[in-house]
């Protein structure tokens, strides 16, 4: 394959969304899939780009530079296992995904993703995208977030429609911000509009209390049923820190702002930054980038899901150890 060849794998009508913002990236995109590929052939229009229903064997056929997943496979063969995963790693392919890389902890481990070989897993070479973290206006935050002290309170709202990964990825986006301002949640307590075990079923909204081991709480709202966006507030002694896609303000406990900045522009909303993520995923420009904590990730959404049926707190930490095996 070429330098820049790329294949996506989407929910059918936001195959040509993604596809544009493949291309927008600078990648020659060879072959797109989904689990309803005649959606997908529909929504390219474009007889150029392959259409396929097997993304394991399609990966593992054309080792393309770039795979970018925003839909969860529908079969075995579909999903990339430890031993695919390693093989395109060592072949240069880069895989990026808005939704989970399994359907859960334990298929995730049972798929061999947390593995380790020589110091790492197949799983940490899977990124998660977008990234808060990577976003412009997170990135002019942080400065000012040293300044702003400990925050007590930390509010995550994330929305991502289906076309995009949905709530799952809604969820996902929203739990790694939540590791990178304070990290892994001791207890969540959570309520969903439709209460389900896997994460690829979560549809609606869905919102959480988190507790942490120093003290400090938090609030978790996703929701697939508006565009993509998401806002952080933080609240402590400071006063209100807010960020958002496009900028963030910091106002103290008079309501006096204590700075602020913008950052609209193409690159603000979900086009510019899966493009951003794309180009560095090819170029290797964000190779230095901290890996996606799938572990951690899966362990507080199936806290989150867990908690949703049984309406009790439940442990993200207790999860994770009960889903190791030997092996995994």
């Amino acid at each position: 394959m070429g330098a820049s060849d790329a294949i996506i794998w989407a929910g059918g009508s936001a195959a040509s969304r993604l596809a544009a913002i493949v291309r927008d990236a600078g990648a020659t995109l060879v072959a797109a899939g989904g689990p309803n590929p005649e959606a997908v052939r529909e929504s390219l229009n474009d007889d150029d780009v392959r259409v396929f229903d097997d993304l394991r064997a399609t990966v593992m056929a054309e080792k393309p530079s770039m795979v970018l997943i925003a839909a969860f496979p529908d079969s075995e063969t579909g999903s990339l296992d430890g031993r695919t995963l390693a093989e395109l790693r060592a072949s240069g392919t880069a895989v990026l995904t808005t939704v989970s890389p399994a359907t859960g902890l334990i298929q995730a481990g049972e798929s061999g993703l947390f593995k380790e070989t020589g110091g790492t897993s197949p799983a940490a070479g899977i990124r998660l995208v977008p990234r808060v973290r990577r976003q412009p206006s997170f990135r002019a935050a942080e400065d000012a977030f040293s300044d702003f002290g400990q925050a007590n309170l930390i509010t995550i709202e994330s929305f991502a429609p289906p076309g995009v990964g949905g709530a799952a990825a809604a969820m996902l986006g929203a739990l790694d911000t939540v590791q990178t301002l304070v990290g892994q949640p001791e207890l969540v307590d959570a309520a969903a509009a439709r209460p389900t075990k896997r994460l690829s079923e979560l549809e609606g909204s869905a919102a959480a209390l988190l507790r942490f081991a120093d003290g400090r709480c938090g609030q978790l709202l996703i929701s697939d049923r508006a565009p993509w966006g998401w806002r952080i507030t933080l609240s402590g002694a400071s006063g209100r820190f807010t960020v958002r896609p496009s900028g963030f303000d910091w106002v103290d406990a008079e309501g006096k702002k204590q700075d602020s900045s913008r950052t609209d522009g193409p690159n603000a909303g979900f086009e510019g930054v899966v493009a951003d993520a794309v180009r560095g995923a090819i170029d290797g420009s964000h190779a230095g980038e901290p890996a996606t904590d799938w572990v951690g990730l899966l362990s507080t959404a199936e806290a989150v899901l867990l908690s949703s049926r049984t309406g009790e707190p439940e442990s993200p930490q207790t999860i994770a150890r009960a889903a190791a095996q030997p092996g995994v």
